[in-house]
């Protein structure tokens, strides 16, 4: 990931920065798509995301990209600047038309044809997957009253059997009269879990509190991007199982790998593993010292992740280094919580996607 990322600088240190004239639009279908396409194209980190939505054609997804970014308007009176800042695109307030994503994905492919990198693969997704950003955008819209999960607009009928198939995976039953699919109990919980983390399967153990064992790979990259050296001081939060333990422990020693850790059948297991876990709940953990790194796969449901990963934070030790598996949903959400997490690891680190099929969830690596 890295060698890719400095090849892809290297292309855009080769891109021309493009100068449109505002009186012309280059045959863009409008003003909209036009500016939309300048400012995408002027932004070198746009580069390093946009391997995410690459098909085996060598063409970039129209549907992944309009789910990724919105499309904002500048006022006339109004100090703030145009571009891109996180995932939204600030235009000028005098264009008109809504945007084709089609023409802005078609915008990318000079510079995708003459890379010559490898183009991922495409893997279909694992049962119960959502197949694309698209309906995990889809289920942040549904509106749950009481025990009801209902959608504000009208489905087409492709995206009405996705969504049912999903809430009918999830314990939900269609019911006409109160036009949503009804659940047993309150089902937030539920309809959370796959807008954080891009799955639908009906939780085997309601009661596991959303633990998802790290997959060994995904654990080792962790540790790897943690540089950890011997002799440093470690945490895992929410340490389930200590796969992600483990893999620290091999550099560090399991004496200097601290795990927290709220259920006990988990607790029995880190023990047999030679760790000497705390059991609580990690929100409430406070330790008598920093560490030096943080690793950590948190729980996602109802964007958990993030109170975790800022608790966490409190941590690190002064030129520590955290790394922490997240829902990708925290890079398009919209509301305070996300753009405010955002922007604290736009100031101290980075974010990048884990490969397809890592394991259930659609997870993001960060660090800080």
């Amino acid at each position: 990931m890295e060698v890719r990322q400095l090849e892809l600088e290297a292309l855009w240190a080769a891109q021309p920065v493009k100068k449109f004239n505002p009186d012309e639009y280059n045959g863009y279908v409008n003003s909209t798509t036009y500016w939309t396409c300048l400012y995408l194209q002027q932004e070198s980190s746009i580069y390093h995301q946009i391997w995410n939505f690459v098909g085996a054609n060598r063409q970039v997804c129209p549907i992944r990209l309009s789910a990724k970014f919105k499309v904002k308007r500048v006022r006339e009176d109004s100090d703030q600047s145009e571009g891109v800042r996180g995932n939204v695109i600030w235009i000028p307030s005098w264009s008109q038309g809504e945007v084709s994503w089609k023409e802005v994905a078609a915008s990318y492919a000079d510079c995708l044809v003459e890379s010559h990198q490898p183009v991922p693969e495409e893997v279909p997704a694992p049962v119960g997957q959502l197949a694309d950003l698209s309906l995990i955008e889809l289920f942040a819209e549904a509106v749950i009253d009481g025990n009801i999960v209902r959608f504000p607009r009208k489905l087409d009928a492709a995206d009405y059997r996705r969504v049912d198939a999903a809430l009918t995976a999830l314990g939900g039953t269609w019911n006409r009269k109160v036009t949503g699919h009804v659940f047993g109990q309150d089902p937030t919980d539920l309809i959370e879990g796959v807008i954080e983390t891009g799955t639908y399967d009906r939780p085997e153990r309601p009661e596991n509190f959303g633990f998802f064992p790290t997959p060994s790979a995904l654990a080792k990259a962790v540790v790897e991007e943690a540089q950890l050296e011997p002799g440093m001081k470690v945490l895992e939060p929410s340490a389930g199982i200590g796969n992600i333990a483990i893999e620290a422990a091999a550099i560090v020693g399991a004496d200097n790998v601290l795990t927290v850790e709220l259920q006990a059948c988990n607790i029995d297991v880190l023990k047999g593993l030679g760790f000497s876990p705390v059991q609580s709940d990690f929100l409430v953990f406070q330790p008598e010292a920093g560490f030096d790194r943080v690793l950590m796969n948190p729980p996602f449901s109802r964007q958990a992740d993030i109170d975790h990963v800022l608790h966490a934070w409190s941590m690190v030790r002064e030129g520590g280094r955290l790394v922490a598996i997240m829902a990708a949903s925290v890079t398009f959400r919209e509301n305070a919580k996300s753009v405010a997490f955002r922007n604290l690891v736009e100031r101290h680190g980075r974010m990048w996607d884990n490969p397809d099929g890592s394991f259930k969830s659609v997870g993001t690596k960060f660090v800080l």
